[in-house]
């Protein structure tokens, strides 16, 4: 069973490791929205899907063709070691405390240092380039994009990708083409930067087609196409792609993402060797009169079906939204 962390802190009598973990899905709705399997070892090998394999009608004594499902890949998600060490001196704690449990505060900073940690890995993630990392999205999502920056052929629906046209502002028709390429179902979210979802706004409202509603958190939240939008600061605006679009690197850029997911098994989920521990390892440290909290946590990111999930990478956050891309300045 795949708990998110904010159900798996309702099992755990420690308060403060509680405590950690609300600070680390506050104001992330990944993080409340995402699950997580515990497994043993180091690692989880599981058959990534494709081609779903087909169906058809047939005449009486014809000939019937076999269609197997295709399995992409049988992928192994590697779980990865994450945390920090809060030290505090003796001395402040001492002396200090009257005013604010300086402990506290430390450990609630490495808290969210390791949030922010595992969100940008989340997306930008590379075990390829550095082992230390689980693979992010842009990774995991395939990434088979025509040369000519178009929806590839979605024949054996194994690529669920999109990608924009490079140079170009976002166009409303390349969001709703994204989403008819997930599959089973709509996406829960449609994931983007804030500067982002203040383009679209502008756009939106010059057209008079505002659509507001309460998400599952009871947070008000635009729409689209009846799917909420969540804005992940997260997602950077300074994005390299190729001159086809397809994402190059995080920095040096004006261009950024927008990601449509679907959460759960066999889609977006998380895996875990070790779920978020808390620990005093040392109360007076060898060289220095300081205590020491340590936070870890051996957590790794998988995608099975890959036809449930897509991307659209290459959007020029230096101009404007419209209808189909352009390159009218922001």
């Amino acid at each position: 069973m795949a708990l998110t962390l904010v159900e798996a802190a309702k099992f755990s009598n420690d308060v403060l490791q509680k405590g950690v973990i609300e600070t680390i899905v506050s104001d992330t709705p990944i993080l409340k929205k995402l699950g997580f399997i515990d497994i043993k070892g180091n690692g989880l090998t599981y058959n990534r899907e494709g081609y779903m394999g087909g169906a058809a009608f047939h005449l009486v004594n014809g000939v019937w063709t076999e269609s197997t499902p295709e399995l992409r890949a049988q992928v192994t998600v590697t779980t990865k070691i994450l945390g920090g060490d809060a030290d505090v001196d003796n001395y402040l704690k001492t002396t200090r405390s009257d005013i604010q449990d300086l402990e506290a505060e430390t450990i609630t900073e490495k808290a969210k240092a390791v949030r922010d940690t595992f969100m940008d890995r989340f997306y930008y993630g590379n075990a390829t380039t550095s082992p230390e990392e689980f693979d992010g999205l842009h990774i995991l999502i395939p990434g088979a994009v025509a040369a000519s920056g178009t929806i590839p052929a979605m024949v054996t629906r194994r690529v669920v990708n999109y990608v924009g046209t490079s140079g170009y502002g976002l166009g409303m028709n390349k969001v709703k083409e994204a989403i008819r390429i997930c599959k089973d179902g709509k996406p829960d979210a449609i994931l983007m930067s804030k500067l982002m979802l203040d383009l679209i706004t502008r756009y939106r409202e010059s057209i008079a087609n505002m659509q507001y509603d309460l998400d599952e958190f009871q947070k008000k939240v635009m729409f689209i196409d009846g799917i909420p939008v969540w804005v992940d600061d997260y997602i950077a605006d300074v994005e390299t792609h190729t001159s086809a679009g397809a994402f190059s690197a995080k920095t040096g850029g004006t261009n950024t993402s927008i990601f449509l997911a679907k959460f759960g098994p066999k889609y977006i989920q998380g895996v875990q060797s070790l779920p978020i521990t808390v620990k005093k390892v040392a109360t007076d440290l060898e060289t220095k009169d300081a205590t020491r909290t340590r936070i870890k946590w051996y957590p790794g990111l998988m995608l099975q079906k890959v036809i449930g999930v897509s991307v659209i990478t290459g959007i020029d956050t230096a101009y404007t939204v419209a209808a189909t891309p352009g390159n009218t300045a922001a």
